[in-house]
């Protein structure tokens, strides 16, 4: 790892949560800052919570105008099949980079598998960041039940990069729950990636990827997401 002063300033760069401060330095060559240090930690402790209240908003139902007497009706499907991914997302992440910190028994329910997944890493939270290097396979973002593939690809990731998969996760989940008022979740995929994972800011004229920074005007957003809606309707119907 580079010590000259690029490989000294935090790791997050342009989104370091003390970019205030110029530099930001990190608490070691090529890691983060201590401020985001912090931020990240205080993520993963949160991990168990954002996977229940994932849980709570698929069980949650609203009754329509339209609805017969005692009808509901669930989200919508792309958001739907996007909650459920964020689930798997969680229990995945926070699993893999409990392995490399140590043992970490993958059995019993996905909720619970998480939780002992972030009890291991916050046992041991410094062990996480010095992780070296190591091969991950992950899907590359296409949900295969909306694409009907199920790619996998290879990357090499050390433990800084999995504690920043894992912070935003869990800022996901926040924008998902309209914790924030910030950005707003949209629910079609991105055009690129196909992962849900477009945002629109609050006043903004763009709409942006979290996955893989994908951009484009709202105007273009509307009109697609208008005729994956009607496609959904068609199909539904």
């Amino acid at each position: 790892m580079s010590t000259d002063e690029t490989g000294l300033r935090c790791r997050r760069g342009e989104q370091c949560g003390d970019a205030r401060r110029e530099p930001a330095w990190a608490t070691v060559p090529g890691g983060l800052c201590q401020f985001d240090t912090t931020t990240v930690k205080r993520a993963i402790q949160q991990l168990p919570r954002d996977y229940l209240e994932l849980g709570h908003l698929l069980s949650k139902t609203g009754r329509t105008t339209d609805a017969p007497t005692g009808g509901t009706r669930e989200l919508p499907v792309p958001l739907r099949l996007g909650v459920l991914t964020l689930q798997e997302d969680l229990v995945f992440e926070a699993g893999l980079w409990a392995s490399a910190v140590g043992d970490h028994a993958d059995v019993g329910s996905p909720d619970r598998r998480l939780r002992r997944a972030v009890e291991l890493l916050l046992a041991d939270w410094p062990a996480l960041l010095h992780v070296p290097v190591m091969d991950v396979a992950r899907l590359d973002g296409r949900d295969e039940r909306l694409s009907g593939r199920s790619p996998v690809v290879l990357g090499e990731e050390d433990g800084v990069d999995g504690a920043l998969r894992l912070l935003e996760l869990h800022e996901r989940v926040a924008l998902v729950e309209g914790r924030t008022h910030r950005a707003h979740r949209l629910w079609s995929p991105c055009p690129k990636c196909q992962a849900l994972a477009l945002v629109r800011e609050e006043g903004s004229g763009q709409v942006d990827c979290r996955c893989c920074h994908y951009r484009e005007p709202l105007e273009s957003y509307e009109a697609r997401a208008d005729v994956l809606a009607k496609a959904y309707e068609r199909s539904a119907a």
